[in-house]
């Protein structure tokens, strides 16, 4: 995000531009601040852990158009054959700028979004709430 945004609630702000915000603060970033305000300088590293709650977010609150602008699915490959690597490559230089799941990490995500929303509160609410707001002030 190149210019700073005025005051304000705004509902179409991606999560890559959100964290590339000036200034921003995310409930990660408050967590490592409370146990430690000089590491919560220090970036994350994006691990596969990290990619598959972000992919679960996005999923349940943000929908599916939201999930696969940001998210891929890999296909079954042998990652130990040439042939495989090659493969897994191409479908990275593909699919640049998205964070990469599996098979099995996206049937893990769709069982969690039914069972959040077979919950008739959570379901009310998410039906009817805006989420993924960006307050700025």
């Amino acid at each position: 995000m190149e210019k700073e945004l005025a005051t304000g609630i705004y509902s179409d702000i991606s999560n890559a531009d959100y964290h590339a915000m000036p200034g921003y603060v995310s409930n990660s970033y408050l967590s490592r601040l409370n146990k430690c305000p000089a590491a919560a300088k220090v970036p994350q590293e994006d691990t596969s852990t990290f990619i598959f709650g972000r992919a679960v977010h996005c999923f349940i609150l943000e929908g599916e158009a939201a999930f696969l602008k940001e998210f891929c699915v890999a296909p079954a490959l042998n990652k130990r054959t040439n042939e495989g690597k090659a493969q897994l490559a191409e479908f990275q230089k593909a699919n640049q700028g998205k964070s990469i799941i599996t098979v099995d990490e996206l049937v893990k995500i769709t069982e969690m979004r039914e069972a959040v929303y077979q919950h008739p509160f959570v379901n009310m609410i998410l039906a009817e709430g805006l989420s993924e707001q960006t307050v700025i002030w």
